[in-house]
């Protein structure tokens, strides 16, 4: 099962099309106004839960963040990956694209998808920007519900790609 926390995309679709997994699409930019104003960690999480769609028991393989962490403060993320990562399976990732060359970013998340097997199309918002909270690993690690960097890469257009995963068993046997 993959799990993007992005909106429905025809280069995300398009990617899985072959494979025989379920993909959801949960679409949180869309609840960035109300996840800001939300006054409790369990407030925001309950916004999120709601999202995930209440008939599946099916552990997530891989979660797909894209850019949406960059928008979030680290309780917010804390509170975002808490409520979706209690279904990640042993041995699950979680992909994320941190600003991290750039001071300044777009207001609003941009389009970023799958453009094939080997490549992403990152279309960045034109609107407005904002500073980049520019996470380091070590303030990400303490947000994500457990989750440990795998593999990191520095992209040409200065975003850092991170794998987090999940550890395979509570006792770390992996």
């Amino acid at each position: 099962m993959v799990c993007d926390l992005g909106p429905a995309r025809f280069g995300t679709v398009s990617l899985f099309e072959p494979f025989r997994c379920r993909l959801e699409i949960l679409s949180l930019p869309d609840l960035l106004p109300a996840l800001q104003v939300c006054e409790s960690v369990s407030e925001a999480e309950a916004l999120v839960r709601d999202r995930v769609p209440a008939t599946v028991n099916e552990p997530i393989d891989a979660l797909l963040c894209w850019n949406l962490l960059n928008y979030l403060s680290p309780e917010l993320i804390g509170a975002v990956i808490g409520a979706v990562a209690e279904r990640l399976a042993p041995g699950g990732f979680a992909h994320a694209l941190i600003e991290y060359s750039s001071t300044r970013m777009p207001a609003r998340p941009g389009l970023i998808a799958p453009n094939g097997a080997n490549q992403l199309l990152i279309v960045p918002d034109q609107g407005e920007s904002r500073p980049s909270p520019r996470y380091s690993l070590a303030a990400l690690e303490r947000c994500l519900s457990g989750l440990k960097s795998e593999r990191s890469m520095l992209l040409g257009n200065g975003m850092q790609e991170y794998l987090f995963r999940r550890p395979a068993t509570a006792a770390g046997d992996q």
